[in-house]
């Protein structure tokens, strides 16, 4: 159910998180040589621009797949006289009520599918005042592009799988409009199905 899908997905770093991540990047910061480093942090960097770019496309396609939405479903119920088709299909218990509540259910799930992909949400990144007042800035920096790196990643995660669920449910609500469609006729009136 979309109603618990942040439920299921931990996309933040929490203290906690936070902390172990870093007590172990120092640990395997400490076995490294200055080579070994420097190839690391250029390993880093490329991935935090690779799932940069991966966050920005699923973002591009969630938006893409909000006005393809709006656009088929305005559509859709304008050309159907949508309402009076909802009233007259509740008027008898048949195939189309049937179909109707489907509707509206995959409609509400993508509507709010889109509304908590589009919502603001805080990924944290690291301050470059940290980086100022620390003892060891190698370190200190090593640990920001990591944290960015994870951070970034997380948030591509939480985008694509939000890509992931809007694309289900407007194919779900696509399939029962062409039922809906189906089942009228071209006078607008209903075919009950028993």
């Amino acid at each position: 159910n979309i109603f618990s899908l942040e439920k299921h997905y931990s996309y933040q770093i929490n203290s906690d998180l936070e902390a172990k991540l870093r007590e172990n990047l120092l640990s395997h910061y400490i076995t490294l040589s200055k080579a070994e480093f420097n190839i690391e942090k250029e390993a880093l960097l490329s991935k935090y621009n690779i799932n940069l770019g991966r966050q920005s496309i699923s973002y591009q396609k969630i938006n893409f797949l909000i006005t393809l939405s709006i656009g088929f479903i305005t559509l859709a119920i304008t050309k159907l006289d949508f309402f009076l088709i909802f009233f007259a299909a509740f008027e008898q218990i048949s195939f189309l009520t049937v179909i109707l509540v489907a509707f509206i259910y995959s409609f509400t799930n993508l509507l709010f599918i889109f509304y908590q992909a589009t919502k603001i949400r805080s990924f944290g990144t690291m301050k470059f005042s940290d980086l100022k007042s620390s003892n060891n800035k190698e370190f200190e920096l090593f640990w920001h592009i990591y944290y960015d790196w994870q951070q970034v990643k997380r948030k591509a995660d939480y985008f694509a799988s939000f890509l992931e669920y809007g694309i289900k449910w407007l194919i779900i609500t696509l399939v029962i409009l062409f039922f809906i469609f189906l089942l009228i006729s071209k006078k607008g009136s209903v075919i009950c199905i028993y």
